[in-house]
């Protein structure tokens, strides 16, 4: 991989626990290999796996999966949703998307009245929905001016699938009972700051007056804690303390010595 370029690493955990013993990190790459048209590039996933129960500690390379693309430098991240991670190529809708459990390719077109001509980060998001309703279909969240609009991928009986306007807010109605609205907010244009399970920030043009939006319930609301800083943010929440002690005691598990690391032996 010395040679590769990166697109994106990101972080992955086994039944909803993730601690520094257990883990899995998914690298996306891509080269121009030898003999190829210009142009053209070999996207491809690499797994890192970490299992201190199994020992195992390398990169798994019975996961990798290839797809050829042309003008992959052009791609950007735009979001993650339903089990995927998504990339935009153009601002034609092209997109392509690698599926988090398998490393696995696909590569699709995002229809024009989704994304209105702009695949932008700033305009245009994949985002985990965190109602178990919706858990299993991709969401996308986009801008037209003020207005904020969430579509849904389904698949119909024919195997086809269709993007479904689930709902639309006009952000300058919704805003205007917020503290530190201006009038002259949303004139212009609104962006996308960030985004997270269930839910966007977002700021008009004008200033970084920074609100979010909760996409099951479209409420809007200013004094989360999500809405202070600019970027991405990312709570730390302490875990429960360990039932261990630690001992100086010679060791009963017939270990030589005393016990100089964390001790899960019961006097």
């Amino acid at each position: 991989m010395k040679y590769f370029r990166c697109l994106g690493v990101f972080l992955d955990y086994k039944h909803n626990v993730i601690t520094m013993s257990n883990f899995r990190v998914t690298c996306v790459l891509y080269d121009q290999s030898p003999g190829m048209e210009d142009g053209v590039s070999n996207v491809t996933a690499r797994v890192y796996s970490h299992d201190s129960l199994t020992r195992r500690k390398d990169w798994n390379s019975s996961l990798r999966r290839v797809i050829k693309l042309q003008n992959v430098e052009s791609a950007h991240y735009a979001g993650r949703s339903a089990g995927y991670m998504f990339w935009c190529m153009d601002d034609d809708g092209t997109v392509f998307a690698c599926k988090e459990k398998t490393s696995s390719f696909t590569r699709f077109h995002v229809p024009y009245r989704v994304h209105q001509g702009s695949c932008d980060q700033s305009t245009f998001r994949f985002v985990d929905d965190d109602e178990s309703m919706f858990s299993d279909s991709v969401q996308v969240v986009s801008l037209n001016g003020d207005e904020l609009r969430v579509f849904v991928q389904r698949k119909l009986i024919s195997g086809e699938t269709k993007w479904v306007l689930r709902e639309s807010l006009d952000l300058q109605e919704a805003t205007r009972s917020l503290t530190g609205h201006k009038g002259c907010y949303f004139n212009s244009s609104t962006e996308i700051i960030t985004a997270g399970k269930g839910y966007v920030v977002l700021a008009p043009a004008e200033e970084m007056w920074l609100f979010s939006v909760e996409l099951s319930t479209m409420r809007v609301e200013r004094e989360h804690s999500r809405n202070r800083i600019a970027g991405e943010a990312y709570s730390y929440v302490l875990g429960t303390r360990p039932a261990v002690h630690v001992c100086l005691v010679s060791c009963k598990k017939e270990r030589q010595g005393s016990c100089r690391d964390i001790c899960k032996c019961n006097k």
